[in-house]
């Protein structure tokens, strides 16, 4: 396939035809593939520690979400707001994620939405299927985070983004800053993402465009964002993912999102004929409507990775795969772009690299239901209440990993558990995270007997409760062991 083989889309709606029924049935079958492979040992995985944090968080319902996005994380509040009555469905592991399984079953249909508008209906199809199998999304659709749900706003927005700019409808402004600022509640990497529409406009052509609209649009969406401006504002430092930008993990990045190096290359290697398709168009017409299309794919790949990219190198944390999980959809268009290019000139061989993909995509699905959960907090919960009795006490190092054994722990009825010392708050409802400091220590001299120390994520510098050395002393350590990556202690007096 040569660059001219490759015709640049209209990006016109097309026309009602008898195959309309047939694309709605495709895609119906692409959701609920998309819903099935998400539900699929939705519940076999013990919650790790974020899903934990989302689990309580939510548990005090719309008020606790509130109080907890002011004082400690303004960081994925819609998420939890939306999980808060979403419990009343169940709150099992199962129960919860179908959440996600249901935000990403509907991402399908807004990247079908998004790759029919700027390009056409197969394209659509294409994509959304790409994206119904893509393992990273699959993954983000089982974990009981806001991840699936940023995926659902960002494609909503850049969809509505595309209507606004090729119609030139108010409405369409109006809604695009509601979305657009939606989804930055859905987590902070989404304005990212409206960086890159921003930036894709460079190629539409600055004389071409409704500023006056466009205008409109951002302040509308800034007065969407004042809320949550007040809520960072307000809250703790939190510091997030600690993992920094090393050379080696920028690659180790984009292959987890793509699901794989397999996938990295046959994905990042179909993605390039957008690339070329924009070229052509500059050198053809400049920027325009028709160099635009493909340009803004492009800048949805490139710009929100550079973007997270470059606040992990400022910040000196915050690198993960995770945060760039905003490229996935731009990158599984870009792919059904190239397909159906070459589909134009060989069927066979657009219908083999489809399979090839869906081969690849299967296998990478597979490995993560095999795969062992992060932190398999139900084990280790199980293994302290088994050999603790209301006598003992318990201890969280860090304290912040209360909040997943707490999940577990408040199965069992709260006074068959032990006593909480550091976090010292009452079981029940909400987020724990109050460390007790050396002085609140030092009556564990004499009381209790037994004290358990549940232990993930230690700081290297521990202080208060959980210096050991100090809190510890004069006791013996009577068990030591690892349970799903826990570390449990106790100490007997």
């Amino acid at each position: 396939m040569t660059t001219t083989d490759v015709q640049a889309p209209s990006g016109r709606p097309e026309s009602p035809t008898p195959a309309t029924r047939w694309v709605a049935l495709i895609l119906l079958g692409e959701v609920v593939l998309s819903a099935v492979l998400g539900s699929i040992r939705l519940g076999h995985k013990s919650l790790w520690y974020d899903e934990g944090f989302s689990a309580m968080h939510a548990s005090r319902g719309v008020g606790g979400v509130v109080d907890v996005a002011r004082h400690l994380d303004a960081n994925m509040p819609l998420f939890a707001l939306v999980l808060a009555p979403w419990r009343t469905l169940g709150d099992g592991e199962a129960a919860m994620r179908s959440l996600s399984v249901v935000c990403g079953a509907l991402t399908v249909v807004a990247v079908f939405l998004l790759a029919a508008r700027l390009f056409d209906r197969v394209t659509g199809l294409v994509a959304g299927f790409l994206f119904a199998i893509a393992p990273f999304a699959v993954q983000y659709s089982q974990q009981l985070r806001g991840y699936s749900m940023l995926l659902l706003l960002t494609v909503l927005g850049t969809w509505c983004f595309v209507n606004a700019i090729e119609t030139r409808r108010t409405a369409w402004f109006v809604l695009y800053a509601v979305v657009a600022a939606l989804a930055a509640y859905a987590h902070l990497v989404a304005l990212f993402v409206i960086a890159a529409q921003a930036a894709s406009l460079l190629f539409y052509g600055l004389r071409r465009l409704p500023w006056g609209r466009l205008v409109l649009s951002a302040a509308i969406g800034a007065v969407v964002l004042v809320p949550l401006a007040a809520l960072i504002l307000s809250a703790a430092d939190n510091q997030g993912v600690t993992d920094t930008v090393t050379l080696g993990s920028i690659p180790r990045v984009a292959e987890e999102v793509a699901g794989g190096w397999a996938l990295l290359v046959v994905l990042g290697g179909l993605s390039l004929v957008p690339v070329v398709l924009t070229v052509r168009g500059l050198r053809s017409e400049g920027p325009s409507p028709t160099t635009w299309r493909p340009a803004l794919v492009v800048c949805g790949i490139v710009v929100p990775f550079l973007g997270v990219l470059g606040g992990a190198l400022v910040m000196g944390r915050n690198w993960s795969e995770r945060y760039v999980i905003i490229i996935l959809p731009a990158l599984v268009i870009g792919a059904a772009v190239a397909i159906r290019a070459i589909a134009r000139q060989r069927l066979a061989a657009a219908v083999g690299l489809v399979v090839v993909i869906t081969v690849l995509s299967v296998i990478e699905v597979t490995r993560w239901y095999d795969a062992p959960p992060v932190d398999d907090w139900r084990a280790a919960t199980a293994a302290v209440l088994r050999g603790s009795t209301p006598d003992d006490g318990i201890v969280f190092c860090a304290s912040p990993v209360r909040v997943p054994f707490e999940y577990y722990a408040l199965r069992t009825p709260v006074d068959r558990l032990p006593e909480p010392l550091s976090p010292d708050e009452p079981w029940g409802d909400g987020v724990h995270l109050d460390e007790v400091d050396s002085e609140d220590t030092e009556a564990w001299a004499t009381d209790p007997d037994r004290i358990w120390v549940v232990s993930r994520y230690e700081g290297t510098n521990p202080f208060g409760a959980c210096d050991l050395d100090t809190s510890m002393a004069g006791r013996d350590l009577a068990v030591e062991r690892s349970v799903g990556g826990i570390t449990l202690r106790r100490y007997d007096r």
